[in-house]
């Protein structure tokens, strides 16, 4: 094995020389992973020239170098260290020691690549369970929370249904009731018209006889719609024909000019007349109910004034001339 004398150079000569052998274990390394160790002797006299003039190689350049290594170049990298290492062990080798260190902190590393790799797929294995887990414990909890909300859901149906029930029954009750009520009055103001008819024939004036069957008439049709009324609210049915809505809108117009509401004082003025006086709001609401009532009143007043008129001796005077 040739030997190259070593000076003794200046500092930056230095440098350069380690930097250049720095390079040559590199070179060396990644030589052994490429092509293996079958010609040995290549690759030993490539360590005795690196490692002549005292050169120590860097802990830091072999560890940067490992690890950009794959899994399975560091194992036949490992292979390769073994057989050289055999070799070298049996001879004399100048390089011997240094090389011994080489292959040390090779091995070294090659460990602590090797667990630090297997730490990474068992944290890597560990946090895909972990997000498996916590993905599939999602999905349970949106799960039992879509139940939850099913059955609250259920139990807020079940008891609405019961609700409406109760209050169905209670509607029926009290709907058949007032038509209990509608029918007992019909049929009693039928028997009340039968006995004033069947008067006709005595000495009763027959005014008398109208402005009854007028009276009669309008209890019984203020009964039958107040009845009516009330199966309407208990129904929550509008049984009115008209709404005062239309009223009340009319109070405000739209000025495109000015983009804004204003207010139609005259408009309002009889909205407010509409409110002060029931009567308005009959006619407007029910005119059914103000126009029948209004015909059975005058009939009622017109009777009784013939009726005066008859029985009072300055208007029989006149009703014969």
């Amino acid at each position: 094995m040739n030997n190259v004398e070593c000076g003794k150079p200046n500092y930056s000569e230095n440098s350069v020389i380690e930097e250049e052998k720095d390079n040559e274990i590199k070179d060396v390394i990644t030589l052994i992973i490429d092509e293996g160790v079958e010609d040995i002797s290549v690759i030993v006299q490539k360590f005795n020239n690196i490692y002549q003039c005292n050169y120590r190689h860097k802990y830091s350049q072999i560890l940067k170098l490992l690890m950009e290594i794959e899994d399975e170049s560091l194992d036949y990298l490992v292979l390769n260290m073994n057989i050289l290492k055999e070799h070298i062990s049996t001879s004399e080798y100048v390089f011997k020691k240094s090389f011994l260190k080489l292959y040390d902190h090779i091995m070294l590393e090659v460990t602590r690549i090797r667990l630090y790799h297997d730490y990474e797929k068992r944290e890597k294995s560990i946090e895909s369970k972990v997000n498996t887990a916590k993905s599939e414990l999602e999905y349970y909890r949106d799960l039992y929370n879509n139940l939850n909300t099913d059955i609250n859901n259920l139990y807020t149906t079940v008891n609405n249904v019961n609700e409406q029930l109760q209050n169905s029954n209670a509607q029926f009750i009290s709907i058949l009731g007032i038509f209990s009520g509608i029918v007992i009055a019909f049929f009693g103001s039928i028997k009340v018209t039968e006995n004033i008819f069947s008067n006709l024939g005595k000495d009763i004036s027959k005014y008398r006889i109208i402005f009854m069957a007028a009276l009669v008439g309008f209890i019984l049709f203020n009964t039958i719609f107040i009845l009516l009324y009330f199966i309407a609210k208990i129904s929550n049915k509008n049984i009115a024909t008209n709404s005062l809505d239309k009223y009340y809108n009319r109070c405000y117009e739209w000025d495109g000019e000015e983009g804004q509401w204003k207010e139609n004082r005259k408009a309002i003025k009889k909205y407010r007349r509409i409110l002060k006086y029931p009567i308005k709001r009959l006619k407007i609401r029910y005119p059914i109910v103000f126009w029948t009532n209004s015909f059975i009143v005058l009939v009622m007043i017109m009777s009784v004034v013939v009726w005066i008129m008859q029985n009072q001796t300055i208007f029989k005077i006149s009703l014969r001339l």
